[in-house]
């Protein structure tokens, strides 16, 4: 249930001025990405489209190592206008389809957080992207074996995942395959306020990027099975490898226990057995003690047709996210409840619901930004009660729990700023209200859809805003 309530959020959500803009952005690359293609596979000459390609040298470009390759000098890394860079070479087949390629990777990088383009350079007759240097970030390999990921705060570990996710869902929407998703290809950056966002690499392998074969080569730890049988990849090719990363993340190991960085030919052919044995890269016994890895493995089905999309592991590691940001700190000692009897919390429930519908008739009205006084909050000492009466079976004091969250008639405690930080009040009442309408609704009570989705929306609105600020930062 909880799925669908995002999903009706994020069409619920849509008029919201940020959410459109990238709404708008991903309709446009996906129109753009489909007529490319057709016109990629037509007969028809491709309308011209201006690629402004760098020939070296250039004051622009300082190329700073090289590497000797069948004879030819190539460069590997240098500096773009002050911006460290690798040098990808372009092995296109046509370079009249080149132009639309280039813009079809600049606009990922609109939706997308993807490793960044920066230009076209060519040197000796081969032309190279210039692609932004990820040395200095590491990669969730790299992160694993020098113990870094396990600095990072379960709250972090959970945004992290859930853009990764959120980022290959972007891309499949708009119809380009990664193809070569690993724990070396997903780099951990690093932003000015201490959190940590996911960054795709390597995506010259994507298709309808540099190249377009469907045979290239990938680490075949994350590879899923049906790939050696058809030959070619697709959307949940590229989930297996989505799922297989997530564990690495999350269990801080690699997958069938291999942990170098380049696999030989024998370790490949003992994986790809195991494979076709239908065996996984990770084992329960691998996950057991991590709080969501259980539940990641069981997407990885051998079966691609039971493997969710990715917008789906996107959706519920959102869901995480949300459940872990509204738990308490370490717990309190345990508080006594008044004894209240069954009748009085029966009309205290029903108090709280016509409070509720008063207060939003005054927010129609215009008053919703007046200052709230002591009388506008619960008494403290029944709410308590009512929570314990609640517990996890009584739909409709729990749904009475979570509309006076939502309607802002509980005072918080001094304490909440300790667990949610700077969040604004209706995020955190939004937080708290969650999980007891949750709970009234699945315990069926019939008004906890929509109090569910507006909890949902305002959550959604934060984040969103959350993200945008990081992109303009």
């Amino acid at each position: 249930m909880q799925s669908q309530l995002v999903q009706l959020e994020l069409v619920a959500n849509d008029h919201d001025a940020e959410r459109s803009q990238f709404l708008d952005r991903i309709r446009g690359l996906e129109a753009d990405l489909t007529k490319s293609q057709q016109l990629m596979r037509s007969l028809v000459p491709l309308p011209p489209i201006g690629l402004d390609i760098v020939t070296l040298p250039d004051p622009r470009v300082a190329i700073l190592s090289t590497e000797a390759v069948d004879g030819a000098t190539v460069p590997i890394t240098g500096e773009y206008q002050g911006l460290r860079v690798t040098f990808e070479k372009i092995a296109h087949t046509h370079f009249e389809k080149l132009p639309h390629v280039v813009q079809i990777y600049q606009q990922m990088g609109n939706v997308a957080l993807v490793q960044q383009f920066y230009a076209i350079v060519e040197l000796d007759g081969s032309k190279y992207a210039v692609m932004e240097d990820m040395a200095s970030h590491q990669s969730i390999q790299e992160a694993a074996t020098t113990g870094r990921l396990a600095t990072i705060s379960e709250l972090q570990g959970l945004r992290f995942i859930h853009e990764l996710a959120t980022t290959v869902s972007t891309l499949h929407r708009v119809g380009i395959l990664i193809k070569s998703l690993s724990h070396l290809s997903v780099c951990i950056v690093e932003t000015a306020d201490g959190n940590i966002r996911p960054r795709l690499t390597g995506l010259s392998q994507a298709r309808a990027i540099w190249e377009v074969s469907n045979k290239a080569e990938q680490d075949v730890r994350f590879e899923a099975p049906e790939t050696e049988k058809i030959g070619s990849r697709s959307k949940m090719s590229d989930v297996w490898s989505l799922i297989t990363v997530i564990l690495c993340f999350l269990t801080r190991s690699a997958p069938f226990g291999v942990v170098r960085s380049r696999i030989d030919s024998s370790q490949a052919t003992s994986i790809r057995e195991k494979l076709r044995s239908g065996d996984l890269p990770f084992q329960p016994q691998d996950v057991q003690g991590h709080n969501l890895a259980p539940q990641v493995l069981s997407w990885l089905q051998p079966d691609p047709f039971n493997r969710p999309p990715a917008s789906s592991v996107a959706q519920s590691l959102f869901e995480a996210l949300i459940r872990r940001a509204t738990e308490t700190n370490p717990p309190t000692p345990p508080v006594s409840v008044p004894d209240i009897g069954p009748a009085e919390l029966l009309r205290f429930a029903s108090d709280i619901l016509s409070k509720a519908k008063v207060k939003s008739s005054k927010s129609r009205d215009g008053k919703k930004n007046q200052p709230q006084t002591g009388e506008d909050f619960l008494d403290q000492t029944k709410f308590s009660a009512l929570k314990a009466a609640a517990g996890d079976s009584d739909a409709s004091l729990s749904f009475a729990i979570g509309v006076a969250y939502m309607a802002g008639l509980v005072n918080l405690p001094s304490e909440t700023s300790e667990t949610f930080g700077d969040a604004p009040r209706e995020v955190i009442y939004a937080k708290l209200a969650i999980p007891y309408l949750d709970a009234s609704n699945t315990l069926g009570h019939g008004g906890a859809v929509k109090e569910l989705l507006r909890a949902h929306k305002t959550l959604a609105k934060y984040y969103h805003g959350l993200l945008a600020a990081d992109d303009e930062g």
